[in-house]
């Protein structure tokens, strides 16, 4: 079928990059020239050896992760790749583990995630597959288990335990949160499952309310003790620039606001494109938005958080065995709390708040990536 992928493989400058080991995007996003140029040296890797299973998974994600747009016509791609794949390895671990992380539904395809836990039951790149699956479907049990055995593993990288922590660790008491995305989901349940944190916290995956088959959505409601929800009784504007799946998850999410008594936050990164249907009603109070309908101060809680709460030596830091980078977007998670401090300490007065407030913004900018585009904005006001 080497047909099916030649647009992609064609017609290509070349980078002079070598063989790497994929990763997951969560983990770090390279170029379209990069996925580009690993797939034609993968795919030369399974020409030479079609029975060189870790060939096959990097291959099939550079073909995944070089999509501008995912559609049916690239899933078809990705269809045809595990096609191939199934007919020299179909009992390798890498092509169960495909099987299920090429899904389009979360609950479907189990029996291939569980095949490849048991191939290789230590792989720790399955763990996130392996919890998504048993979280959609409500085996609290087998998450937990996974929950509990990554977290011994010690594999995930510190700035994603500091940054959930702080996110988890300040919340009303038996709050309800709203994540989205592998680094703000998982740490926070490794946290609590894990570590013992938290646990009266609700981390609700807003990616499986969005686009899973409502299985995870009923059994929520259930645990929140909220009745069962009607979509008949959701009105879909035809007209709207918003897609009738993302009107009917903003209609879930605001059913499961009004029917608890629970204290509702957003993580400080949810799904943009649900976040203007909220925006009215939430406060920033450092790395996450909480939900209110009555005005309050904000600024006090955004100030207790970073002068007494969060954990920050990881970013402060430059002793080695402490330190850790974060990747740009998850640095705005601090820069956007921290701009709100700087403006407060501004407006009153209080230059020595002030400029130190604007230090720590420089040390995470520097952390992640951003300190020339920082300085620009803060050096301009002078």
């Amino acid at each position: 079928m080497k047909t099916i992928y030649l647009f992609l493989l064609i017609s290509l400058t070349s980078f002079n990059f070598a063989q790497v080991q994929i990763k997951s995007f969560a983990d770090k996003k390279e170029s379209q020239n990069f996925y580009t140029e690993q797939a034609k040296l993968w795919k030369s890797e399974i020409d030479k050896n079609p029975k060189n299973a870790n060939a096959w998974q990097n291959y099939y994600k550079a073909i995944r992760y070089n999509f501008k747009v995912y559609d049916v016509n690239s899933q078809k791609v990705l269809d045809n790749i595990l096609v191939d794949m199934q007919k020299v390895l179909p009992n390798s671990f890498e092509y169960n583990y495909l099987m299920y992380y090429n899904s389009t539904d979360w609950s479907e395809n189990i029996e291939y995630i569980e095949k490849a836990y048991k191939i290789n039951p230590n792989n720790v790149e399955l763990y996130p597959s392996l919890i998504t699956c048993f979280e959609v479907t409500n085996q609290k049990e087998k998450r937990n288990d996974i929950l509990k055995r990554w977290y011994k593993s010690n594999t995930l990288e510190t700035w994603k335990y500091y940054l959930n922590y702080n996110a988890l660790a300040f919340l009303d008491s038996n709050a309800i949160i709203f994540s989205s995305g592998d680094n703000t989901i998982y740490p926070k349940l490794l946290l609590q499952q894990g570590g013992n944190i938290r646990k009266d916290v609700k981390v609700i995956t807003l990616p499986f309310i969005i686009y899973n088959n409502g299985y995870y959505y009923n059994y929520i409601l259930k645990e929140l003790d909220i009745d069962n929800f009607n979509e008949k009784n959701i009105e879909i504007d035809e007209k709207s620039d918003t897609p009738k799946y993302l009107q009917m998850a903003i209609a879930k999410i605001k059913y499961i606001i009004e029917n608890t008594n629970r204290p509702i936050y957003f993580d400080y990164n949810y799904y943009p494109k649900i976040t203007p249907a909220f925006s009215k009603n939430q406060y920033l109070e450092g790395v996450v938005y909480k939900y209110s309908k009555e005005p309050y101060n904000n600024i006090a809680i955004i100030k207790r958080n970073f002068e007494n709460n969060y954990l920050l030596d990881y970013i402060k830091t430059d002793i080695e065995v402490i330190k850790s980078n974060v990747p740009e977007a998850y640095g705005y998670g601090y820069i956007m709390p921290l701009d709100v401090l700087y403006n407060y300490y501004k407006d009153a007065n209080n230059t020595f708040k002030q400029e130190q407030t604007k230090r720590l913004i420089y040390k995470i900018g520097k952390k992640c990536g951003l300190l020339d585009k920082i300085k620009k904005v803060y050096e301009s006001e002078k």
